[in-house]
């Protein structure tokens, strides 16, 4: 149920990384601008901001064929102020995911105006997707975001992760992040980057 009109997740996902890597200057660019109104300048929660959005836009694109109703939310951004004629992505984050691929659909609320048509009111149908992103070399602030994974009902989860500058070239972060995630349920994808604007082939993604 998660794949859209792909084949199946797999190519669903490589699509959807390779797209968020590749729109992420201007995803940046837009949060730059939505920030600066605010004097929003930690860089390191900008870069963060950016990847959440350039990923939203990705994901959005990647499902919009399909026939479902589907909606990419995302957490409020940190960097992303209510600035007049600039649309965030949809937030809700009450969902607690960076980002949440949800089939939605809608029902009519239970009272209305007197004499007024019931109003409609958007439901979830089910999680399709789930996704952490956490890029600092932090173990402790990884193994927070794979517990939020832990608890989901997604079939589908992504968690997104540095490759650590080490002699190991990051081993035995896989290996910890494997040890972590035994107990996440459904599908667990892990995708590692150098950083979030750096350039990864199709086969770099694990």
């Amino acid at each position: 149920m998660p794949k859209s009109t792909y084949p199946d997740e797999h190519q669903l996902l490589l699509d959807v990384l390779g797209n968020a890597q590749g729109g992420f200057k201007n995803a940046f660019g837009e949060v730059h601008k939505a920030a600066i109104a605010e004097n929003k300048k930690d860089n390191g929660v900008l870069l963060h901001d950016a990847w959440i959005l350039s990923m939203h836009q990705a994901f959005t694109v990647a499902y919009q064929k399909d026939p479902r109703r589907i909606i990419v939310f995302a957490k409020p951004l940190k960097a992303w102020p209510a600035v007049p004629g600039v649309k965030a992505p949809y937030n809700r984050g009450e969902y607690g995911f960076d980002l949440a691929v949800v089939e939605m659909r809608t029902e009519d609320a239970p009272y209305h105006k007197v004499g007024g048509k019931p109003t409609p009111v958007i439901v979830v149908v089910r999680h399709l997707w789930q996704v952490e992103s956490e890029i600092r070399n932090d173990a402790t602030k990884l193994s927070e975001d794979l517990g939020k994974l832990t608890g989901g009902a997604a079939p589908c989860k992504l968690f997104v992760t540095i490759i650590p500058k080490t002699q190991d070239d990051g081993a035995a972060w896989r290996t910890f992040i494997e040890r972590g995630a035994q107990y996440i349920p459904g599908q667990l994808y892990v995708a590692m980057v150098r950083s979030y604007g750096g350039k990864n082939g199709r086969q770099a993604w694990l």
